[in-house]
């Protein structure tokens, strides 16, 4: 594919996502054929999934949210602020889909975002004339979702770290010594 082709076919591609028309079978299946020959950038791709979940409420079958499922294989950046604003977005319009795509990808969760969200419950449980219990109880399972899925990702982090150290013990100490050893 020619340059020229490919510049053309990544616009399209991008106001697609930008759009915020549902998308059809048709532009779904134009959208995952050109996807491979266009060569997103990491960036780029990032912002291809907030542009196509972003302020609607998209459920598992449609066909943003399974490009959007698709995209996040093709990254490997788990830690973005578009990411923090979906995580957000996803909580205030009680959208479990979107929140949960976010959670099987592993992306990260930042302290603000928790802040955030326990504070928007806060001031939602202090208006509760205005909601509905059943939401309340929706955004309390959301909220504690998330704080878990921040702790896990926190012993995550830790775990790794110590099996660097581990490795690096034995690769500069203990290999060597054995090594070295004579019988």
């Amino acid at each position: 594919m020619y340059k020229k082709e490919r510049k053309i076919i990544k616009k399209e591609l991008t106001a697609i996502a930008k759009s915020g028309t549902m998308i059809d079978m048709q532009v779904y299946d134009y959208f995952m054929d050109n996807l491979d020959s266009v060569k997103f950038n990491e960036r780029e791709i990032v912002y291809l999934i907030h542009s196509l979940v972003n302020g609607y409420f998209y459920q598992k079958d449609d066909f943003e949210y399974k490009i959007a499922d698709f995209l996040f294989t093709q990254t490997s950046i788990k830690n973005h602020l578009k990411f923090d604003m979906l995580y957000v977005e996803s909580f205030v319009n009680n959208s479990n889909d979107i929140f949960e795509l976010l959670l099987r990808h592993n992306v990260l969760i930042v302290k603000e975002v928790v802040e955030y969200m326990e504070e928007y419950l806060e001031s939602i449980e202090f208006d509760i004339y205005y909601y509905v219990v059943d939401e309340i109880n929706d955004y309390h399972s959301m909220l504690n979702t998330l704080k878990l899925n921040t702790r896990k990702q926190k012993i995550e982090n830790i775990r790794s770290k110590k099996r660097t150290k581990i490795k690096m013990i034995n690769d500069l100490i203990i290999s060597p010594l054995l090594l070295n050893k004579t019988y």
